[in-house]
């Protein structure tokens, strides 16, 4: 029979349950910084988690999209706490 798969990547909720989890990884996420360079995936990933988010502007995301992404009205998820 075909095996069921589960999403691990980000923004995985999956993901997060395995950080937080005692029998895992059993990370507080409150205490830990997502470090990264694409809003849609990690930045989403941390701000979902709980965490501080660093989004690092020497990969995916453009200084112009990081900028559009400020401009925008609302909460966002996609918005994150610092950038280098």
């Amino acid at each position: 029979p075909p095996k069921a798969w589960v999403d691990m990547g980000k923004p995985s909720d999956a993901l997060l349950l395995l950080l937080r989890s005692p029998h895992a990884y059993n990370v507080d996420l409150s205490k830990a910084l997502m470090v990264g360079d694409t809003l849609q995936t990690d930045i989403v990933f941390g701000n979902r988690g709980g965490m501080k988010t660093l989004l690092v502007l020497t990969g995916v995301t453009s200084q112009l999209e990081l900028d559009e992404e400020l401009r925008s009205s609302g909460p966002s998820v996609r918005r994150p706490t610092f950038v280098l």
